[in-house]
C-alpha cells in the first residue's frame, strides 16, 4: 500500500487541471477508502484515551495490595493521569499548529505507547505513578488533536458527521475497555522479576498500550498530513499531492485523472497562525484568546461555563475512576456476609486503614459470617494461585487490616465488577447517540435542567438502598445524565462565544473539567473510608448548583 500511495505521491496531474477553492479540492477527493482507514487510525487513537486514562480504575485492588498504598494514594493514582492532560494539553495545541497535526500525532502516540508498557514493569508505586503522569502528559494530544485532524480531510458537508463519528469512539472505549479487563486481570499466571512478579494487572497496563501502538503505526505508515493544515501554512504542492492520494484510495482511479491544478485559498485560512514561531503563538493565544475571556462582556460566560464543566465533569469523571473498585467492595461485602449492604457499608468493611477499632468490627463481622459466605473469587498476588474458600478469604481481609501476619497479599476480583462496567458503558454509547438525535429537536437548556435534576436524584439515593441492582441503576443514571449535560454545555459553547474566542474557550473549559477529575478524585479518597456519605451529598451538592448555573445561561434559537 505504501508503494501505492508514494506513486501517488509522484503522479504529475493533467494539464488541463482547473484552479478551484480547497472547499471544491476536497469535495473532488470523494469518500472511500482512504476515509475509512482515517476513522480507523482515529479510532485507535481514541480507543488510546480511554485506555490509558481509565485503566486504573481497573488495577486499584491489585496496585493496593502489590504496592501496599493506603486510599489517599489510590487517589493519586486515579487522578495522575488528569494531572498529566491538564499540564500538557496547551503545548500539544501550540505544536500542532506550529509542527503539524501529524508529526505531534505520531510523537505522541508513540511516547505513550512506550510509557505504558514500560510503566508494567515498575518496580515501586512512585515509578508507577510518575510513568501514568508520563502517560497523560502524552495522550491528552490524540485526544484533542484528532478532532481538528479529522474534520480537515472532509468538506463543510460532511466535516461535522465525521467528528461526530470520532467522538462515539470515546463510548466505545468505555465499552471495550472492562470486557478486555475481564479477560485479563482474571489470569492466575505470573513471571518472576527482581523486584516482584509480573502478574495480570500488569499486562492489562501494557496491554492498554496497544491502541495507541496502532494508532501510531497506521497514521506513520498511511495518513498525510492534514491538506487543510499544509494549505493554511502555503504548501500548495504538498497539499495537491495528498489531495491525489485521497482521490486515487477514494475512487481507484490514476492519482492524474484528479482535475484539480490550482487551489485558492479559503477566507477562513489559518496561514497567520500556522507560520508564526511558538513564541509568538503562546503571545498571541494568550493576549488574543485567553485575557479577552477573563474582561468584559465575556467573564460572567467564561465563569459560567468553566465552573459548570469543573462541576459536571468533575463528579462524573471521579466517582467513574472509583466505580470498579466499589462495585468489587459491593460484590465482596455481599458474599461475606451472605446480604447486600450499602455503598459506604462495603466500602468501609473492604477499604482498611490504621484504624484498629474498625478492623477488629469487621473481624468480628466476618468471623460471625465465615462459616456460611458462599465462595469468594479472588486470587494471590504474590503467587498468582486461585484460591475460593471462604477461609482464605477471611485470612486475606484480615491481613490487610494489619491484624494478621503474612506474606501474601490476595485480592477480591468478582466478575460483577467487569459486568456493571460492560452494562454503564452500554447505556452511555446508546444515551450519546440518542442526544445527538434529541440536540435537532429540543433546546440546550431545557435538555440540561432534565439530565441534571436525574443525576441529583440519583446521587442523593446511590447511598440509600441496599439492593445491588439498585444501586447499578441509579450509578447508571448519574454517569449518563452527568456525562451528556457536561457534553450539551460544550455544544451551547457555539451560543456563548464568539467565533475568534471559542476554541479557547471549549479548550479552557476541558481543563476545567479535567482539574474538577483531579479534585473530585482526592476528595474521594479523602471521604471513602470514615465520611464516604458525604461524598455523595457533596456530589449533590455540585450538581445542583451545575443545575442552577445551566439555569442562568442565556436563551437563544438554534440556527
Amino acid at each position: 500500500m505504501e508503494q501505492q500511495l508514494g506513486g501517488a505521491d509522484r503522479a504529475n496531474p493533467k494539464k488541463d487541471g482547473e484552479t478551484v477553492t480547497f472547499e471544491e479540492a476536497i469535495t473532488r477527493t470523494g469518500f472511500g477508502k482512504f476515509n475509512y482507514v482515517l476513522m480507523l487510525g482515529c479510532a485507535m487513537g481514541q480507543f488510546g484515551v480511554v485506555f490509558q486514562l481509565y485503566v486504573t480504575s481497573y488495577l486499584l485492588p491489585s496496585v493496593q495490595c502489590d504496592f501496599k498504598i493506603n486510599a489517599q494514594e489510590k487517589g493519586l493514582l486515579t487522578s495522575i493521569s488528569y494531572i498529566g492532560v491538564m499540564l500538557g494539553s496547551y503545548l500539544w495545541g501550540l505544536l500542532a499548529d506550529t509542527r503539524g497535526r501529524k508529526t505531534v500525532l505520531v510523537a505522541t502516540l508513540l511516547l505513550d505507547a512506550v510509557c505504558g508498557v514500560i510503566s508494567s514493569f515498575a518496580p515501586s508505586f512512585y515509578v508507577f505513578l510518575a510513568l501514568r503522569f508520563l502517560n497523560g502528559f502524552f495522550i491528552c494530544c490524540p485526544g484533542a488533536v484528532i478532532f481538528p485532524y479529522v474534520g480537515e480531510f472532509f468538506n463543510s458537508r460532511n466535516r461535522a458527521p465525521a467528528i461526530m463519528a470520532v467522538s462515539i469512539y470515546l463510548p466505545l472505549g468505555l465499552l471495550v475497555l472492562p470486557g478486555v479487563a475481564w479477560l485479563v486481570i482474571p489470569q492466575p499466571w505470573s513471571l518472576a522479576l527482581p523486584w516482584g512478579d509480573y502478574g495480570s494487572w500488569r499486562m492489562l497496563v501494557a496491554v492498554s498500550s496497544l491502541p495507541s501502538a496502532l494508532g501510531c503505526l497506521l497514521t506513520a505508515a498511511v495518513l498525510p498530513e492534514s491538506p487543510k493544515y499544509l494549505m493554511a501554512r502555503g504548501e500548495e504542492g504538498s497539499t495537491l499531492r495528498v489531495l491525489r492520494r485521497m482521490f486515487a484510495m477514494n475512487t481507484g482511479r490514476d492519482p492524474a485523472d484528479y482535475q484539480v491544478q490550482h487551489i485558492i485559498p479559503d477566507d477562513d485560512s489559518t496561514e497567520s497562525i500556522s507560520k508564526k514561531s511558538l513564541m509568538q503563538q503562546v503571545k498571541n493565544m494568550w493576549f488574543e484568546q485567553t485575557l479577552p475571556l477573563f474582561k468584559m462582556p465575556h467573564i460572567k460566560r467564561s465563569l459560567l461555563f468553566f465552573v459548570y464543566e469543573f462541576g459536571v465533569f468533575g463528579c462524573f469523571n471521579s466517582l467513574a475512576l472509583w466505580a470498579p473498585d466499589i462495585f468489587n467492595n459491593m460484590a465482596s461485602f455481599s458474599l461475606a456476609n451472605g446480604r447486600p449492604g450499602t455503598v459506604c457499608e462495603a466500602m468501609a468493611a473492604v477499604t482498611f486503614g490504621p484504624d484498629e477499632q474498625r478492623g477488629n468490627q469487621t473481624m468480628e463481622m466476618f468471623a460471625q459470617n465465615s462459616s456460611d459466605a458462599p465462595n469468594v473469587w479472588f486470587y494471590n498476588v504474590s503467587s498468582r494461585v486461585i484460591d475460593s474458600s471462604a477461609e482464605n478469604a477471611f485470612q486475606r481481609n484480615f491481613s490487610e487490616a494489619g491484624l494478621m501476619d503474612t506474606e501474601t497479599c490476595e485480592v477480591t476480583i468478582n466478575p460483577e465488577t467487569f459486568v456493571n462496567s460492560l452494562i454503564i458503558s452500554t447505556a452511555m454509547v446508546f444515551m450519546t447517540i440518542g442526544l445527538g438525535v434529541a440536540l435537532r429537536w429540543i433546546k440546550q437548556k431545557p435538555i440540561m435542567l432534565t439530565f441534571l435534576s436525574i443525576a441529583f436524584v440519583s446521587s442523593l439515593t446511590i447511598n440509600s438502598v441496599r439492593n445491588d441492582t439498585a444501586v447499578l441503576g441509579l450509578v447508571c443514571l448519574f454517569f449518563c445524565f452527568c456525562a451528556t449535560s457536561g457534553s450539551v454545555m460544550l455544544s451551547a459553547a457555539v451560543d456563548l462565544f464568539p467565533t475568534n474566542l471559542r476554541g479557547m474557550a471549549v479548550c479552557l473549559g476541558m481543563m476545567m473539567a479535567r482539574a474538577g477529575v483531579v479534585v473530585g478524585s482526592q476528595v474521594i479518597a479523602a471521604l471513602v473510608e470514615n465520611n464516604c456519605s458525604v461524598v455523595f451529598y457533596c456530589q449533590a451538592g455540585m450538581i445542583l448548583g451545575c443545575a442552577i448555573l445551566a439555569f442562568l445561561l442565556p436563551d437563544k434559537n438554534r440556527k
